[in-house]
């Protein structure tokens, strides 16, 4: 099975990506013209030059894939230009997934953030907790919106959609912790 990827050489799409690498299934990777993507290259995946926020390229990178894995995102908690959020959080988020649905992709795994849920009424709070009324960051905020456009989809016209909620990922490799 051919299986698109964006964010793959990421954190969390690397070690996705080694994963795949070692099953029967074909990568296809959307990355950036500034990416590199040795790794990717050495695990035998497609990678094809694109961005999310450029529809086009999304629809031509995910041609012929029958799952969709939208790891793509801005994870930082300063940009100078904060408007990056938007761009590939939100507006690349609805990209990938109107590109899914034109394409009819059979299954979209669009992996969010648990800072969604801001600080929800519910202590604990579970997978039935209503979001908190508040995120306190950019990048927070931007993923939830995401989010929202995402279960949109899946209500109102059908992405066979399944969203992935990680917590603080970390481990070896991981720039960010540094």
């Amino acid at each position: 099975m051919k299986i698109f990827v964006t964010g793959a050489t990421g954190f969390i799409g690397t070690h996705l990506a080694k994963r795949l690498a070692n099953s029967e299934h074909e990568m296809h990777c959307l990355v950036r013209e500034t990416s590199i993507c040795d790794c990717l290259n050495d695990l035998g995946a497609t990678c094809i030059v694109g961005d999310v926020v450029d529809k086009d390229s999304v629809r031509q990178a995910m041609q012929g894939c029958e799952w969709v894995v939208n790891l793509a995102n801005i994870y930082s908690f300063w940009e100078a230009n904060p408007q990056v959020f938007t761009d590939v959080n939100i507006d690349g988020t609805r990209n990938v997934l109107e590109c899914a649905l034109a394409l009819k992709a059979a299954k979209v795994v669009h992996v969010s953030t648990f800072l969604v849920y801001g600080k929800p009424e519910d202590c604990p709070f579970t997978e039935e907790s209503p979001v908190g009324p508040e995120r306190f960051s950019e990048y927070a905020k931007t993923k939830y919106r995401g989010d929202l456009i995402a279960w949109r989809m899946y209500e109102q016209k059908g992405l066979p959609l399944v969203v992935v909620y990680p917590g603080g990922v970390l481990g070896e490799g991981d720039d960010k912790a540094s």
